[in-house]
């Protein structure tokens, strides 16, 4: 087989194969070698083009949020925008929370608003204790926290640990939610 390359400026992708390359002569050899190269610049083009797609959606989705957003009401409104524009573009599980303080005096991270798969956008209540929630030992809770695996992350406590296997998670994403220059919660 004659197999020719599928070059393009950006990238190498495939190969052409000509199953059969006997009598191939160098005129058809040529040929082949200039539908490769243009076979390679429309593959590329296709990335390109579904790139400039994906991020056209993308900042129509923060178009969208932020108007949303920034016409809501209430602060049920906000979360409703968030999580119908944001999260349920996804498929994990989005829950955001608001800090309060306790009757005991501890600080608990109350779930305001949740998107899942199964349920899509809820506002049934639930409540964290910090203590148990801090994500890393010694760290702000609310500074940016990711991590792939919770259950085998050195960095991640038990409580967390616990709080993702009771919710069946893996994966983990904590940002802090601030609201004039104050942390107030977190999306999770």
């Amino acid at each position: 087989a004659l197999l020719l390359p599928l070059r393009a400026e950006l990238s190498d992708y495939d190969r052409l194969a000509v199953i059969e390359p006997d009598g191939v002569t160098s005129e058809d050899r040529m040929a082949l070698e200039t539908l490769a190269s243009q076979l390679g610049l429309a593959l590329e083009r296709a990335r390109l083009f579904e790139d400039s797609r994906q991020r056209l959606e993308e900042i129509q989705l923060l178009y969208e949020t932020s108007r949303r957003v920034s016409t809501a009401m209430d602060l049920k409104s906000v979360i409703a925008a968030y999580l119908s524009y944001v999260a349920a573009r996804d498929q994990y599980r989005c829950d955001i929370g608001l800090v309060e303080t306790g009757d005991d005096g501890e600080d608990y991270l109350s779930i305001i608003g949740r998107w899942t798969q199964k349920g899509g956008i809820s506002h049934e209540p639930a409540r964290y204790c910090i203590e148990d929630l801090r994500l890393e030992p010694g760290k702000d809770n609310f500074e940016l926290v990711a991590s792939s695996n919770v259950h085998v992350d050195p960095n991640i406590t038990q409580g967390t640990k616990a709080i993702m296997r009771a919710a069946g998670g893996v994966a983990l994403a904590s940002f802090p939610l601030i609201v004039q220059n104050q942390r107030i919660g977190a999306i999770v």
